[in-house]
């Protein structure tokens, strides 16, 4: 089945990416001041390894050489691309001991796929050392991503006040349930500590379908996020009442620097 779905990556995905190497599929480019790298946490993944089991070393040490290898004053703006968010659920709901959520929801092997999952936090740890070592630099970095099915920007900063961003899109979705959707969201707690006490913040949650533009100037300096679509923040009503959810037509514009 992999093999299938390699060669039908490969021939109809990868062909329109920035050459690499056989069987490598995290890439890089730039343009406009901006700096990207595409990780491949599909290619690579491998949960029986006893480390670094969403991208393996080899592909993190190719991101690792290139992040530092980058001139703030030629690429100002860092976007790194990872299929599934750094940073989104509780870490009580990723290794929660309490099925009903993820068998009901049918979320066991999306919340081991997660990164905040507790088998990845050697992995996740160096990551973000690399990415506030970035930001270290000058270099202003973001993190964008997909795969919840919800959509969401939060802040993390570290013990020193370096900051970086994630931007997750992705609710044009498989149909679940309104009271699903609601609980997926909560795991997207609005502010606290990572396993590696950085800071967080999320500074908005779309539940329902949204999109996500993204705007540099590399002139002012200056980044937006901007979410639009409609909001669910309140929880579902219970099944013997009749009122409905309230949906907000909206757009959350989050300026990052």
């Amino acid at each position: 089945m992999f093999r299938a779905a390699k060669k039908a990556y490969v021939e109809y995905e990868h062909s329109h990416n920035p050459p690499t190497g056989d069987g490598v599929f995290d890439y890089s480019f730039h343009r406009g001041g901006c700096g990207y790298y595409v990780l491949d946490g599909r290619g690579q993944r491998d949960v029986n390894r006893e480390s670094f089991r969403i991208l393996g070393h080899e592909q993190f040490d190719r991101f690792e050489r290139w992040v530092t290898n980058l001139d703030p004053e030629e690429t100002p703006f860092l976007f790194v691309v990872s299929a599934v968010p750094v940073l989104h659920t509780r870490a009580g709901l990723v290794n929660a001991d309490e099925r009903w959520l993820i068998e009901h929801a049918g979320l066991d092997d999306d919340l081991r796929d997660s990164w905040e999952h507790e088998i990845h936090d050697e992995e996740r740890g160096a990551l973000l050392d690399l990415l506030f070592g970035a930001a270290a630099t000058g270099i202003r970095v973001c993190v964008l991503s997909g795969d919840v099915h919800v959509s969401a920007v939060f802040s993390i900063e570290d013990g020193d006040g370096r900051r970086i961003y994630q931007l997750t899109s992705s609710v044009i979705t498989y149909g679940l349930s309104r009271a699903v959707s609601w609980v997926l969201s909560q795991g997207a707690a609005d502010k606290g500590e990572t396993a590696e006490g950085h800071r967080f913040q999320r500074l908005a949650l779309y539940a329902d379908s949204s999109y996500a533009l993204i705007s540099v100037d590399p002139g002012t300096g200056e980044s937006w996020f901007k979410l639009y679509g409609r909001q669910t923040l309140d929880p579902p009503p219970s099944s013997d009442r009749e009122e409905t959810v309230p949906l907000n037509h909206s757009v959350a514009k989050i300026r990052l620097f």
